[in-house]
């Protein structure tokens, strides 16, 4: 959750410091606080390799390992709220309007976007108490009245539990809402479970019915040449069993595959011919260039290649008509580490928004021969590689696949998922 928090906000944490090195800046310029810089940097010479720490946690802690980041937080924290303790020392009221905004979006930031996970809300809450109790002992230390001190001590109290109270709601709030979908969770799950039983059992039956009955045939002919022919129609029927068998394997990720360290140059060579193959004259494929420096990724190679071409098919079968099919790596950040993005990119006709969301579905699919296991098997085999797959398209202007792997140098298995969007002219689907 303290991963998620920080590699899923990349906006507003720029957004954050942009605006803190401005108000640094202003104080500068206009008050001559060189300290203000210099607490500028230092605040960043924390809270980024806080920033980087993080976005690589797992998602348990014990130990050392807790100990250390529950002292992180606080220090982080601390050097954020404890500048406004500093220039409400200062006695002077623009100063203390600088006070106010920071303590006020310190408590804006624990409410609202780190409240959902419950380390990071008490640490951030003890040192914002921390932080705004100092205020009262700051006015008695300038002169004032030992009953004024006593009652800010009970008004800032007041204020410190009912922030607590109001968070509290929130992530209660936040819990339920994250119970409720994964009910919803589970319930697509028994619907898909119905429907993946359903269709393996009419496909399978469909399949015995061939090889049993060319089975019956075979032994009632008494004509050798068609005995071989119903016996090889069995054979190939029972085939496409067992490969249906491995689609459903991919599809559940438990296929095994066989992982090492591959230049994605090495994947384009070997699969690149077999593309050549199954595409008829009006189809083009065009393999851009291979960035030199591009990382490798830990994958299964074979299985890849596997995944390439059967994007290549569907791409291929969207665009009876012909057209160009485009294969393309780069590096990315997709999986906020860094990434080796596979895109397969045709100019078909697209996917309409409302299909987009089913295309991976197990036995849905939009051609009448097809199994509909070929994407759910892409995608089963993206995922336990550790990768993520993207489809993007937009109806009359062809659909983009991507394969998210992380580059050999970074782990696999930890890596956040979030939401997607579909957009008003430009459906996107981000599967998970």
């Amino acid at each position: 959750m303290i991963r998620a928090q920080h590699i899923l906000r990349r906006r507003e944490l720029i957004f954050r410091g942009f605006s803190l090195f401005i108000a640094c800046l202003t104080l500068f310029l206009v008050f001559g606080m060189g300290e203000t810089l210099i607490w500028f940097v230092g605040r960043m010479v924390i809270y980024l390799p806080f920033m980087w720490v993080a976005a690589r946690l797992p998602d348990r802690l014990t130990g050392w390992r807790l100990i250390g980041l529950v002292i992180w937080i606080l220090v982080d924290t601390l050097s954020y709220t404890l500048m406004a303790v500093w220039l409400w020392y200062l006695d002077d009221r623009v100063l203390d309007l600088f006070a106010m905004a920071i303590i006020v979006t310190a408590m804006l930031s624990v409410s609202w976007v780190r409240a959902e996970s419950a380390l990071l809300w008490v640490c951030d809450s003890i040192s914002i108490a921390v932080t705004v109790m100092l205020v009262p002992i700051i006015y008695y230390l300038q002169g004032g009245g030992l009953i004024e001190t006593i009652m800010g001590f009970g008004v800032f109290a007041l204020v410190l539990v009912y922030f607590v109270m109001a968070n509290f709601s929130v992530w209660r709030a936040r819990k339920e809402t994250r119970q409720a979908q994964g009910l919803e969770v589970a319930r697509a799950k028994r619907d898909a479970v119905g429907k993946l039983a359903g269709g393996m059992a009419h496909d399978f039956n469909n399949l015995l019915t061939v090889v049993l009955g060319n089975l019956e045939l075979a032994r009632l002919t008494t004509k050798p040449g068609d005995r071989a022919e119903y016996i090889a129609e069995a054979e190939r029927s029972a085939k496409r069993g067992a490969e249906m068998i491995k689609q459903l394997l991919a599809f559940s990720r438990k296929a095994r595959l066989e992982t090492r360290t591959v230049d994605v140059a090495e994947i384009f060579d070997g699969v690149t011919p077999l593309i050549s193959n199954v595409l008829g004259p009006q189809h083009r494929m065009i393999c851009a260039p291979v960035p030199k420096g591009l990382p490798k990724i830990r994958v299964d190679t074979g299985k890849v290649q596997s995944v390439l071409l059967e994007l290549f098919l569907n791409a291929r079968d969207a665009m009876p008509r012909g057209g160009d099919i485009r294969l393309e790596a780069m590096e990315t950040t997709a999986l906020d580490i860094p990434t080796v993005s596979l895109s397969v990119q045709d100019t078909g006709e697209g996917i309409a928004a409302d299909r987009l969301s089913l295309v991976c579905d197990p036995f849905y699919s939009t051609r009448n021969k097809a199994t509909g296991l070929g994407l759910s098997m892409v995608r089963g085999i993206v995922e336990q590689s550790g990768g993520r797959l993207d489809i993007t398209s937009e109806p009359g202007q062809g659909t983009c696949v991507t394969l998210h792997f992380a580059a050999a140098t970074q782990a696999v298995g930890t890596l956040p998922s979030e939401a997607s969007k579909l957009g008003p002219h430009r459906a996107a689907h981000r599967l998970r």
